[in-house]
C-alpha cells in the first residue's frame, strides 16, 4: 500500500517552497508559469492542479541564479 505521508515529507508546496527562498508564493507561482524553476504538476482542472518541489529543485534553483564575482586581476 502506498505511504502518502512518507511521500509528502519528500516534497514542499508553494507555500513552504516560497518560504524557503525568502519569497511570496506569488513569486513561486509566477517563476512555475514561466517554467523558470523545476516543478512537479499533479492533476489539473481549474486550478492547475497541485505544485510540488523537492529541495533539490530549489537548490538548483537557487545553484543556477547565484552570480559569481569577476575573478580579481592578480
Amino acid at each position: 500500500m502506498f505511504d502518502q505521508s512518507a511521500a509528502t515529507h519528500k516534497y514542499l508546496d508553494v507555500p513552504q517552497a516560497a518560504e524557503r527562498l525568502g519569497v511570496a508564493p506569488v513569486t513561486i507561482r509566477r517563476l512555475t508559469a514561466n517554467k523558470e524553476i523545476e516543478h512537479v504538476r499533479i492533476g489539473a482542472g481549474i486550478t492547475g492542479g497541485r505544485i510540488l518541489f523537492t529541495p533539490a529543485m530549489l537548490d538548483d534553483f537557487l545553484a543556477r541564479r547565484t552570480v559569481r564575482p569577476l575573478a580579481q586581476a592578480a
